[in-house]
């Protein structure tokens, strides 16, 4: 046998098979120069044609994630499609990491008249950041909570998501969202098998308790008409707003006009401020319109003058005052609860706390009485006379006398008593709706609540707190290890004990907990359940800012596939932007059968 391998015969029929499986070497390929050419050059079209479909899908990954229009032929579509769904794959990706998530879904008209469903998801990634994310933004087929829940269900499914993994759920006021018993919410947990914690929109609450709060006092309410009433004859006509504008700008920290959204969270607070701060301007400028006879009809001119009393009177200029405070007090709330990466559990710490100084000032009659003096000198200075306007609009009421004729009985009524009477009637309001919503709100997420609740304590790691916040889980994202509840409880403990006493937060305990999550994970995992929760559905209301400038009145007959796709391109840039190109285009030359070759 040795012989054999040896012997030279052997040699020259393993050097011959070796030619014979090196293609290159073959004959025909030797011999034939020009078929060595055609391989060369169809190698060198095939790089060429790749490095050109890489380019025409990076010109449609800018211009959808800029929200630019495309212009072209129908095959744009494909490009459009194949990058959202290899954005959409990789969200799945990551939430099928995270192994259980939550979803908040909302619905807005489009300039088409068509209702459009924004679904998000928000989930823990694998570096412990709270992460939301638009999954598809459909045409909404059936508005009811049962046929909202079935189109939640559906979009989760086609991602290719176990709707099992829910753990909590988040919609706005609506009743079709929120109702008691035929509420998307309720179906949704009927739909998926079990029962999935529904926590309202905070904000869309917030904003809800607001409205009912100004229309508890008949002056506070007829401010906010009259501000919306300002806004509206400005911003009608070019002529009068560029009037405004002119005088606004000679004043220091001056603010244009502003409409009260009622879609808008915050606005209603810049609104104010915005008036506050330029009613000089605004005064002058009315002042100017009713006085130039042939520069404006006698219509206009009438509306101005009305205008002007209104805002000069009294009850306005305190309920300016009034509402400043608050609602900057309130726009600071909104704005934090909005924020992506805040969990239940401190925006209730944050809304009990801003909860906490309206009830100071509600109680604090001197803090109220300032409100109504600094009202009354900036009154002066605009030329109104507060007592007067006040007792030409608020005369004492006597009783009749047959009721009762002594009028040392009669109740006391100064401006300061009547003033604080109805900043009280807007407070007390305000105070008792969203501390009626925090209860409830509470009594959903209780035992995460007191395991979490600041100061960190050992004390509030009860076995039975434990249990309920495992009981908070999917069913089938519970693992054998925390079915050990002194398992867990044990893993708190320590991981509550590694806390720095000077690192309070959520946010702390959080990242502690990633840090050791390799030998404390059951503790892990229940941080991350309670960093799963939603605040609110801002995220899906950010979405429908980027419908609002991809479906415009040129590009109103979008297709709905279309639609969605270039919607998640846009609100996910940070995704879009680091797509593998490679990857895509390789995708897409194998779709179907080409013309040319990659």
């Amino acid at each position: 046998m040795h012989q054999e391998v040896n012997c030279i015969s052997h040699k020259a029929a393993l050097d011959d098979y070796y030619q014979f499986m090196t293609t290159e070497n073959h004959i025909d390929i030797i011999l034939n120069k020009s078929n060595r050419k055609e391989a060369i050059k169809l190698e060198q079209e095939k790089d060429f044609n790749k490095q050109i479909i890489i380019i025409l899908f990076d010109i449609a990954r800018t211009l959808s994630r800029q929200r630019l229009g495309f212009r072209g032929p129908t095959s744009q579509n494909e490009f459009i499609e194949l990058l959202a769904k290899e954005t959409r794959n990789i969200i799945a990706k990551e939430i099928k990491e995270a192994n259980i998530y939550s979803v908040s879904a909302d619905t807005t008209p489009d300039i088409s008249h068509q209702d459009r469903l924004a679904v998000c998801v928000r989930y823990v990634n694998s570096q412990g950041k709270a992460v939301e994310r638009l999954l598809e933004m459909e045409k909404g087929t059936d508005k009811t909570g049962l046929g909202t829940a079935s189109q939640i269900i559906n979009i989760l499914e086609s991602n290719l998501l176990n709707p099992g993994l829910i753990s909590f759920q988040s919609y706005d006021f609506a009743s079709n969202m929120s109702g008691k018993y035929n509420g998307a919410h309720v179906k949704l947990s009927e739909l998926v098998g079990h029962k999935i914690t529904f926590i309202p929109c905070q904000a869309h609450r917030l904003n809800t308790f607001l409205e009912h709060s100004c229309d508890a006092s008949s002056i506070i309410g007829n401010t906010i008409d009259t501000l919306e009433s300002l806004y509206v004859f400005f911003s009608s006509s070019n002529k009068r707003y560029g009037l405004l504008h002119e005088k606004i700008s000679k004043i220091e920290n001056a603010l244009q006009l502003r409409n009260l959204s009622k879609t808008r969270w915050t606005a209603r607070a810049e609104s104010v401020k915005a008036v506050w701060n330029s009613l000089e301007a605004v005064i002058e400028s009315l002042d100017e319109i009713h006085s130039l006879n042939k520069c404006f009809d006698k219509a206009t001119r009438s509306k101005a003058l009305g205008i002007r009393k209104q805002i000069l009177s009294f009850d306005f200029i305190v309920s300016l005052s009034f509402l400043k405070n608050i609602m900057y007090k309130l726009k600071f709330l909104t704005e934090t609860l909005e924020a992506k990466d805040l969990c239940i559990i401190d925006a209730i710490t944050v809304i009990d706390s801003t909860m906490k100084m309206l009830t100071d000032i509600n109680s604090d009659d001197h803090t109220m009485n300032n409100f109504i003096d600094s009202a009354k000198e900036f009154a002066n200075l605009l030329g109104t006379d507060p007592e007067a306007d006040f007792k030409n609009h608020h005369r004492k009421r006597l009783a009749p006398k047959r009721y009762d004729s002594n009028a040392t009985t009669q109740a006391e009524f100064t401006m300061h008593l009547f003033y604080r009477k109805e900043f009280k009637m807007v407070l007390n309001t305000l105070l008792k709706l969203t501390n009626d919503n925090l209860r409830s709100c509470v009594s959903s997420i209780q035992p995460l609540f007191t395991l979490f609740s600041q100061p960190f304590n050992k004390s509030n790691i009860s076995l039975d707190n434990v249990k309920k916040s495992i009981s908070l889980f999917p069913p089938s994202s519970i693992g054998a290890s925390l079915l050990d509840f002194d398992l867990v409880q044990t893993e708190l403990e320590i991981l509550f004990s590694m806390l720095q006493e000077d690192k309070t937060s959520f946010n702390s305990l959080m990242e502690k907990a990633e840090e050791v999550k390799h030998i404390l994970p059951c503790a892990n995992q229940i941080c991350r359940l309670a960093l799963t929760s939603p605040v609110t559905v801002a995220s899906n209301e950010r979405s429908f800012s980027k419908l609002k400038l991809i479906k415009t009145h040129l590009r109103s007959t979008m297709a709905d596939e279309r639609l969605n796709s270039l919607v998640v391109l846009g609100v996910e840039k940070d995704i879009v932007d680091q797509l593998d190109m490679n990857k895509i285009a390789h995708k897409w030359s194998t779709l179907k059968n080409r013309r040319i070759q990659i």
